[in-house]
This record gives C-alpha cells, structure tokens and sequence, in this order.
C-alpha cells in the first residue's frame, strides 16, 4: 500500500511538472509575439502600453515535491526573469520638425506657441508675410527653433516650396498639421459657386498639396499627418454647405490614406475641435465671396485656441486616430447623428436658424 502511494507521488509530480513547462512555453511564445510586433512597430499592441520580457532563461526547473509546486514555480520563474515590468511607452515632441499650415492665427498659431513649448522644430505657413514675421520673433525670442514661409496652400507649388524649404533648413519631417482653412455663411441657392471652389482650394486641396509633397519625408521617419477638420466633416450644416463638402472630403482623403499606409507606419489624425473662439468666423466668405467680418457667435464662451491646441499635442503624442472636442456640439452632436440622423438634423437647422443675421430669416 505504502509501495503504491511512493510511485503515485512522482507520478503526480511529473504531471505537475509537465503542465508548468507547458505554461513556461506558452508565456515564452507570447512574450515573442509581443517582441516581433514591437521590433515592426505594427499597432496590434497597444502603443500606451507594453509588456516588456527581458533575459529569461529557458532551462527546467527542478522541483522535488508536488507541495507548494506552484509557488516554487513561480518564485523560480521571478528569479529567472532579470527583468519584468509594464511601462508606459514615452513619446514627446522634442526636437520633432512639425509643419504648421494657417499659423499666422487662431489655432495654428497656438499650436506654434504649444509645439514650441514641447521642444518642436517649428515650420510656420500662412499668406499673411507680415504677421508670420511677428510670430517668428515672438518664438525665437522664447528660445525656438522656428522658420517661416508665406504660403497660400490653394496653390500647389506653394506647398512643395513650404516642405521643400523645411526639410533644407532642417533635414527631416516629422509631423504635418494641415490647420490652414476658411468657412462661409451662405444658403446654397445665393451662394456664387466660385465661393465652394476657393473653400475646395483650401481646406481639401490644400492638405492635398501639402500631404503629397511632405509624405515621402514623413514615411520616412514614420511621423504624423493631421488634419485640423470640424464638426462639420460628420454633419452636414445647414448655411455651410461648401465648408461641410470641403471637410467631409477631408475626411475622406485621410481615411484612405491611413488605410493605405498600415504597415508603414505613418500616423494620421482627424481633429475635429468643435467650435472653436478664432477668426474663421471673421474671415467666413458670403454668398459674394467677401468676408463677413463679424462673428455671429458668442466667442467667449467657445473653447480657446489654446485648449485645442493642447488637446492636439496629447493626441498626436499618443498617436490616435481621432480627436473630437466640446461635448454638445462635438462628441453628443456627432454620437446623435450616427444614430439618430433626422433628429440630428433638426436640431442643426434650428440652431443654425438662431444666429444672428442668419440667412435663414
């Protein structure tokens, strides 16, 4: 009796021990698959965070006793691992070239000033000369590292002169925010179809332009293209049906670019900030095509420019996909329109139809 139980103990042991080695080569076989997608940089694991295996060694343990078998196993495994953490993977903006389109205000220039602060390269574009002189002063004088060129983005060759400049003063491209955009104010049966098409220029072919010349750069050191889009690229707005087709074109160009480029690497981001205190308003066209020059909307109670601008530091850091700001006429507006179009679009007229001087009264 006392014969059978001594051959049933290393009997069990044995099981023990077989199960453990088979955990043992499962955890290994893991930690590998999360070392090869790491060593290609695929965004199957999570870029927040990793779990890093460093040194462990693939020798049997052995064990004498099936009593406490899994503690000594573990014990034995900690032991053996030198290394076995969970870390945050790190990004920031230091020393990163970033390409800035409509920087000479409003959200652009915030971003600068935000950009500047994390340590960026800083490459400003706008039309306006003068005051992109006043903005690189101001940055210099902080301590930037900042270069300037007047661009009007609706021109093609503009925009390979701006990266083609960038990349001779600094080497490199990292990051593409393409920022630079107008609106307009209008029912589309007054509106003069020269105004859709100067809308068209700038906020779709002008990150066209730009993202076509800065890609090659940009695959290279495996950085980020932005665009700075608006609500209006997830719902139609009434009174804005050139700025609604411009962004809602945005859109598509860069989901088919990320698309594209899956294992390449590159980053791309659709921000949508919401509205947003600037002067997009101010320099929104009419049915003409002249400014409008007033805001019809209370601009202090919209976000600041600079809250955007932080906003958008965090996401292109950590690298996401999408980005949409103010929670009423932003997450809810465009969470209601997935599911609810029609009430979606009720309450866009109706609110449209309250502003002042609205073109629907």
């Amino acid at each position: 009796m006392s014969e059978q139980k001594y051959s049933a103990q290393p009997c069990n042991l044995y099981r023990q021990m077989v199960l453990f080695d088979n955990f043992v080569a499962k955890l290994k076989f893991f930690i590998e698959v999360l070392l090869y997608f790491e060593r290609f940089k695929c965004n199957i694991i999570s870029n927040r965070y990793k779990l890093l295996f460093f040194r462990i060694f693939s020798d049997t343990i052995k064990l004498n006793t099936p009593t406490g078998i899994y503690a000594q196993a573990f014990s034995a495994l900690l032991k053996n691992c030198h290394f076995c953490i969970f870390y945050r993977k790190t990004r920031s903006m230091k020393d990163k070239v970033i390409i800035i389109t409509g920087a000479s205000s409003g959200i652009g220039l915030a971003c600068a000033r935000e950009f500047g602060a994390h340590g960026a390269k800083i490459s400003l574009a706008a039309r306006n000369a003068g005051k992109l002189q006043e903005i690189e002063t101001e940055l210099a004088a902080a301590g930037h590292e900042v270069m300037v060129t007047t661009t009007d983005v609706s021109r093609e060759e503009d925009c390979k002169n701006l990266v083609m400049k960038t990349i001779a003063r600094f080497g490199r491209l990292d990051i593409l925010v393409n920022n630079a955009g107008i609106s307009m104010r209008a029912l589309f049966k007054d509106v003069d179809l020269e105004v859709l098409k100067q809308l068209m220029n700038v906020n779709f072919w002008g990150t066209v332009y730009c993202t076509k010349y800065a890609l090659p750069y940009l695959l290279e050191s495996k950085g980020s293209v932005v665009g700075v889009s608006s609500i209006a690229g997830f719902i139609g707005l009434p009174g804005r049906t050139g700025y609604s087709a411009s962004k809602f074109a945005m859109h598509g160009f860069l989901h088919a670019l990320r698309t594209e480029n899956l294992k390449t690497g590159l980053h791309v981001l659709i921000a949508a900030p919401g509205f947003t205190a600037s002067n997009v308003r101010k320099s929104a066209l009419d049915a003409g095509g002249k400014q409008q020059g007033e805001t019809p909307r209370a601009e202090e109670k919209m976000m600041r420019a600079e809250e955007v601008a932080r906003h958008l530091a965090k996401a292109i850091i950590k690298r996401k996909h999408s980005l949409i700001l103010t929670f009423k006429e932003g997450k809810l507006a465009v969470f209601l329109n997935k599911f609810w179009p029609d009430l979606m679009a009720k309450l866009s007229y109706n609110h449209m139809a309250k502003e002042p001087d609205s073109p629907f009264n």
